[in-house]
C-alpha cells in the first residue's frame, strides 16, 4: 500500500494536474511500486496526480484522482483494433503470422497520451517518472533521452537538427497546449500508421514523433536530456564527476541536483536501482 507521507500535505495545487495512464498488460491489476514513488514525489511539489484507467486496479495510492479512460477513447476501439486476447500478450512479433492487426502496449499508450493532450492539453508523465523539483512554466515542451553514440549497439542516427544529434525523442514528459499544431499532426500520423500497418516497431514510433515536429516546425520545444532524462536507460551509475558511457556524458550528481527536473526510469538498470540514485541525490522516500 501507499506509504502515505504525501497524504498529510494540506496544500495541493489542484489547478495543476499531472496526467498518467496505466493498463495492466498481464491482467494482474497491480500497479508497480515505482508508481507509488512517482505519486509521492508529485505530491511533494504540490501537484495533483491524475490516473487514467480502463480497469479497476487494486492498489491505487490514496489521494490520486482516478479518471475513466473511456472518456478520452472508448476501450472498444483498442479491443477491436489491437487486442487479440483479453489483454496484451506482450509481443507484437506474433502478429506477422495472423491476418488480424496486432499492436503492443507501446502504441496503445502513445495513442491514448496523444489524444488526451490534443483534447485537453496539460502535463503528461509516464508512470515511471520521478519528479525532483517544480516544472517549468512553459506552454509546450517534450523530453529527450540520450542515445548511444559509440561502441557496441550504437543507435542509428536520428532525423533531428544537428544540435540534437546525441538524443532521441522521448515522450515520458510532455507539456502541451490543447490542440497545438504538433500534437494534432502527431495524432494524425499515428492513426495513419495504424491504418496501414499490421504491427508496430519502436523505431517507427520514434520517426513519427520526429516527422510531426518537422512538419509543424516545432523543434524549438525539445528539452535537453539533462532536464528530464539525465541518466541513460542502459546504466544507473552516478558519480561526483561526469563520466562517459557509449559516447554520452552522464552528468555529475551536483549537475543533476542543480539542473534536472525529473528522472525517467526508462530501462531495467534504472528501475532496479532508482532508490540508490535518489539516495545519492538526497531524495528520501
Amino acid at each position: 500500500m501507499f506509504r502515505g507521507k504525501a497524504l498529510k500535505r494540506p496544500k495541493i495545487n489542484k489547478t495543476i494536474h499531472i496526467n498518467q495512464f496505466w493498463y495492466s498488460v498481464d491482467g494482474s491489476l497491480i500497479l508497480p511500486s515505482f508508481y507509488e514513488d512517482s505519486v509521492e514525489l508529485i505530491f511533494r511539489q504540490d501537484y495533483q496526480p491524475i490516473l487514467w484507467v480502463y480497469q479497476k486496479l487494486k492498489n491505487i495510492p490514496k489521494g490520486v484522482i482516478v479518471k475513466d479512460a473511456n472518456k478520452i477513447i472508448p476501450f472498444s476501439y483498442f479491443k477491436d483494433t489491437f487486442i487479440k486476447n483479453e489483454y496484451f500478450s506482450g509481443s507484437s512479433r506474433i502478429s506477422a503470422k495472423t491476418e488480424k492487426k496486432y499492436f503492443d502496449a507501446v502504441i496503445f499508450s502513445d495513442i491514448f497520451r496523444t489524444t488526451l493532450l490534443k483534447k485537453n492539453g496539460g502535463i503528461w508523465f509516464d508512470t515511471d517518472v520521478l519528479l525532483l523539483k517544480k516544472l517549468p512554466k512553459v506552454k509546450n515542451i517534450i523530453a529527450t533521452t540520450p542515445r548511444k553514440l559509440e561502441g557496441l549497439q550504437v543507435h542509428k542516427t536520428n532525423n533531428l537538427p544537428k544540435k540534437f544529434n546525441d538524443v532521441y525523442l522521448n515522450n515520458s514528459v510532455i507539456i502541451c497546449e490543447k490542440n497545438s499544431k504538433w500534437i494534432n499532426e502527431h495524432l494524425r500520423l499515428i492513426l495513419d500508421y495504424v491504418d496501414n500497418n499490421k504491427f508496430n516497431r519502436q523505431t517507427d514510433l520514434l520517426k513519427l514523433f520526429e516527422v510531426s515536429l518537422k512538419n509543424t516546425n516545432s523543434f524549438n520545444i525539445l528539452a535537453p536530456p539533462i532536464l528530464f532524462n539525465p541518466i541513460p536507460y542502459w546504466t544507473y551509475q552516478l558519480e561526483t564527476i561526469p563520466y562517459k558511457t557509449f559516447g554520452y556524458t552522464v552528468p555529475s550528481i551536483s549537475q543533476i541536483k542543480k539542473k534536472s527536473i525529473t528522472i525517467s526510469l526508462s530501462g531495467k538498470p534504472l528501475k532496479n536501482h532508482y532508490k540508490e540514485i535518489l539516495n545519492k541525490l538526497n531524495v528520501v522516500l
